[in-house]
């Protein structure tokens, strides 16, 4: 399958905020006492989704074959920290999210979002992309360590 991925548009934003219900469903499901429900979540994924589409530092990107018929997008955002006295300065593009429609998955479209993310990475001059990705998420981990990531440290939590 031939992916065309491209910058998304206004136009693109209702099927990018459902795939972003569907990814909110299973953060929720698995981490309740953590996220919101989607519906709850729905206004607040709309405004954040109208504000990528214009933020300078951030860009939002669709697989599909034609607006509004989004099979996959990612949101990458620009990331830069000064150097302190414990670190160097970094500079990477991160992976604020990526979500696939099921029926897009196994068919080389998050592959094809990731390879655009990465020449978004170049063109700004970035050597590197970042993401987080939650331990119950094996899928996504399995996916990004055949692209090359690699765990960098781990959060953990704990009742009190």
């Amino acid at each position: 399958m031939s992916v065309a991925v491209r910058p998304a548009t206004a136009a693109d934003l209702p099927a990018i905020a459902a795939l972003a219900r569907d990814a909110q469903a299973m953060h929720e499901a698995a981490l309740p006492a953590r996220y919101q429900p989607p519906d709850a979540a729905a206004p607040a994924i709309a405004g954040d989704l109208a504000r990528v589409l214009t933020a300078p530092a951030a860009l939002l990107l669709v697989a599909g074959r034609a607006v509004a018929a989004s099979v996959g997008y990612p949101h990458v955002e620009e990331q830069r920290a000064p150097a302190s006295a414990y670190a160097r300065a970094s500079a990477a593009l991160h992976l604020e999210a990526m979500a696939v429609d099921p029926a897009g998955r196994s068919r080389g479209v998050g592959r094809a979002l990731l390879a655009a993310a990465r020449a978004e990475a170049k063109a700004r001059g970035l050597a590197r992309i970042t993401l987080d990705v939650y331990a119950f998420n094996a899928r996504a981990r399995a996916f990004y360590a055949r692209e090359g990531f690699a765990p960098v440290r781990e959060r953990m939590e704990g009742e009190v």
